[in-house]
């Protein structure tokens, strides 16, 4: 008897099977080009609209809206996407960074850094004498110290001083952090706080180069008599990884990365946090399906239970808001929700989810103009808003 499988190579589920599974793999491939496309679009974008200073944990309940043990939890995965001048060191997060390593601007060539310093010195100083006649105190500490680094620039400045000028600029930012604590409306200030990390970076950056990585390179190059580009490529961008990182964190994992393009498994963190990041640099300038991407990617990668916060949403006032409630509603449709958190200095903090808004143009309204977006993936229970909505931070913003 002939057996029945006999002259048919695949069976018709077999074949459908197969062109599902290929169906299913050319969406994962055009998603994939979506981000990488979102990527390249943003990493354009001028990155002086950044906060004023880097965000503590500590600040994070104040500025979202929502107490420190939901964004937090105990024992919880969480992911930071980070601004790379951000501070989060804690047991159980990730910060993943699209400017660490060699993507970071790192100052390779001594030379043209020291040339370009002069220049944003005497911005920063003339900048620091406008203000005398409004904040003299203020303008004198830092006055002395951006002075005292011009000074060492004009005069010569020898690679074994690099360190000591990097620590005055660092100083210079941390007495601007700590005049304006969380306030960024001084935009002047926000140039001169980033326009001091940038070259306080730097000198350590050009230093870095002389005293470790041209020596290490040199050291190959007798241990293998030689040594290929990509091979130095290779050692050179090992090298400012470490440098780069372990310099940030003792407890946090550091990624690089960018976001929406994540590495990341599926469903892989409690929480997903985006403070001065995402938003301030993407919602004012990406269109529809970019919006669509953020959603998915944010979707992928939480648990079912989990939230994403992600604030300030009013920073591009006005911009991206229909595209947001379009694409937001859309999620919505498709079993996950979204909220937005209104901060206000006479009232404790609320919450209106999507559907509390049926208007379109009101949403788009609220989202531009509210303090933080909650994101839930698509599967959450009705006990995830209830935990929400019980995690607002209960303390008038001062």
């Amino acid at each position: 008897m002939q057996n029945e499988g006999m002259g048919r190579r695949f069976s018709r589920k077999d074949v459908a099977h197969d062109l599902e599974e290929q169906r299913y793999d050319a969406v994962d491939a055009a998603f994939d080009r979506l981000k990488a496309q979102v990527i390249k679009d943003l990493l354009s974008v001028d990155q002086k609209g950044k906060a004023l200073t880097g965000r503590k944990a500590e600040q994070y309940e104040d500025e979202s809206g929502i107490i420190k043990t939901e964004l937090f939890p105990e024992g919880a995965h969480i992911l930071n996407i980070g601004d790379p001048w951000q501070v989060l060191d804690k047991e159980g997060v990730v910060n993943l960074e699209y400017e660490t390593g060699e993507e970071a601007d790192f100052v390779y060539d001594s030379e043209r850094f020291l040339n370009s310093v002069l220049e944003e010195l005497e911005e920063m100083q003339g900048g620091v004498e406008n203000m005398r006649p409004y904040d003299a105190s203020f303008a004198s500490e830092l006055a002395w110290r951006v002075n005292a680094v011009k000074e060492h620039v004009q005069s010569g400045i020898k690679p074994e001083d690099y360190p000591k000028q990097s620590k005055i600029l660092y100083d210079i930012t941390r007495i601007i952090g700590e005049h304006y604590g969380n306030d960024d409306s001084h935009g002047a200030s926000r140039e001169w706080w980033y326009a001091a990390m940038r070259l306080a970076r730097g000198f350590e950056d050009v230093y870095y180069v002389k005293t470790v990585i041209n020596p290490a390179i040199e050291k190959e190059i007798v241990q293998k008599r030689g040594i290929s580009e990509e091979e130095r490529e290779v050692l050179v961008r090992r090298l400012i990884g470490e440098f780069r990182g372990k310099k940030k964190y003792k407890h946090a994992e550091m990624v690089k990365g960018a976001f929406p393009d994540t590495p990341f498994m599926d469903h892989s963190f409690d929480r997903i946090i985006a403070s001065w990041s995402i938003s301030a640099h993407m919602f004012g300038v990406i269109n529809k399906g970019q919006f669509a991407v953020v959603w998915k990617e944010l979707d992928r990668i939480l648990k079912q239970n989990g939230a994403a916060y992600i604030w300030p949403l009013d920073y591009w006032t006005g911009l991206g808001g229909n595209e947001m409630a379009m694409t937001l509603r859309e999620h919505r449709a498709k079993g996950g929700d979204a909220g937005c958190i209104f901060l206000d200095v006479t009232a404790d903090p609320r919450i209106e989810w999507i559907d509390d808004v049926k208007d379109d143009s009101d949403l788009a309204y609220n989202l531009t103009r509210s303090q933080t977006l909650v994101f839930l993936p698509r599967g959450f229970k009705r006990e995830a808003k209830k935990r929400v909505a019980q995690s607002l931070h209960q303390t008038k913003v001062v």
